[in-house]
C-alpha cells in the first residue's frame, strides 16, 4: 500500500517536526479549516499502518465534538487514502 501525502506549507512544517527524532513537543494551532484535524488523522493512520498491532487514541474534551468532527475527518482521511 502506498500513501501519498500532500500538505499545505503550514501542515508540511508540522509534519516535518512530527517525523523529526529530535523534536519532543509540537504546537500547531489556527482557526477552523486550517488542517489540524486532517494532519492529526493522517499521522494516526500512517503510524497505525507502519506499526501493526499498536493502538492509537484521539481525544477531545467533549465526546460529541469527537464524533461530529474529528472522527468524521478520520473517516475522510481513510477514504482519501483508500484505507478501509
Amino acid at each position: 500500500m502506498k500513501i501519498t501525502i500532500k500538505h499545505s506549507p503550514k501542515q508540511y512544517e508540522a509534519w516535518q517536526k512530527l517525523i523529526d527524532k529530535d523534536t519532543s513537543y509540537i504546537g500547531f494551532g489556527g482557526g477552523a479549516g486550517g488542517g489540524k484535524s486532517w494532519l492529526g488523522a493522517e499521522w494516526i493512520l500512517l503510524n497505525s499502518l507502519l506499526y501493526p498491532g499498536t493502538r492509537w487514541f484521539i481525544g477531545r474534551e467533549e465526546l460529541k465534538r469527537l464524533k461530529d468532527s474529528t472522527l468524521q475527518t478520520f473517516f475522510k482521511v481513510c477514504a482519501f487514502h483508500k484505507v478501509k
